[in-house]
């Protein structure tokens, strides 16, 4: 199983409103950043795309 590990509040949000839970929030040890872990899968990268085109247009 692979994981998509999001250092980005907003897209955590966007996919989060979609619908699509995450597996955890997490704080990283080195820098401690605040970051969420989903679980690939088509529908995830279709949500994520969907946001960066949203983001640059």
């Amino acid at each position: 199983m692979k994981h998509f590990f999001c250092y980005d509040k907003e897209l955590a949000t966007y996919i989060n409103k979609r619908g699509y839970k995450s597996v955890t929030t997490a704080l990283s040890p080195t820098t401690y950043k605040k970051f969420t872990i989903f679980v690939r899968s088509p529908r995830l990268q279709k949500i994520i795309d969907e946001f960066t085109l949203r983001e640059n247009s």
